[in-house]
Formats: structure tokens, C-alpha cells, sequence
């Protein structure tokens, strides 16, 4: 999904995780060729800000599957060890 810019009029369509309510054109301010070039640096902003947004969440995501993954794998070695039977044990040694 995308959304629009929020000015008035204008139709430009924007990527839903870019973080500007604007399209590069009217964000940036001036006229003529600085307004280009401003207008290309807002831009190549509101990409690596989407970028860097991105990365953020699929580290604290990576984290946060690895920890259930821990927590699961201790769950199931404890389960493992209250399914053992006393006679296991001796066989075992223990």
C-alpha cells in the first residue's frame, strides 16, 4: 500500500513506510534548481530513513524469534527431563 502526498492537488504516490507527510517536490522549499536539488536530497533523506527503519526492526525482530527460540528449547529439555521414568534413571547411572 502507499499514500499520498498531503498537500492539496497533488497525486504523487509514496511508499507507506516513507516517513515524510510530503512528496520530495513540496517539501522542499526555494524555486528553480534549488528546489531540485533540495527536492533530491529530501528524498534520498526519506530512502534512508525507510532504510535504516527497516534494518532497525528486522534486528529486533532476529532478536526477539531467537530468544522464543531459546525459551522453547528449554521449555522442551525440561519437558524431556519430567517425561524420564525413576528406572531410566538407574539405567543411566543417576
Amino acid at each position: 500500500m502507499s499514500h499520498k502526498c498531503a498537500k492539496p492537488g497533488c497525486g504523487f504516490h509514496l511508499p507507506e513506510s516513507y516517513p515524510l507527510p510530503y512528496c520530495p517536490w513540496h517539501a522542499a522549499p526555494g524555486s528553480g534548481i534549488v528546489k531540485v536539488i533540495a527536492a533530491a536530497g529530501i528524498f534520498a533523506v526519506g530512502v534512508g530513513g525507510m532504510y535504516a527503519v527497516s534494518k532497525v526492526s528486522e534486528a529486533f525482530k532476529k532478536r526477539k524469534t531467537q530468544a522464543e527460540q531459546e525459551e522453547w528449547r528449554q521449555r522442551a529439555e525440561e519437558m524431556r527431563k519430567a517425561r524420564r521414568s525413576p528406572d531410566e534413571d538407574v539405567a543411566r547411572g543417576a
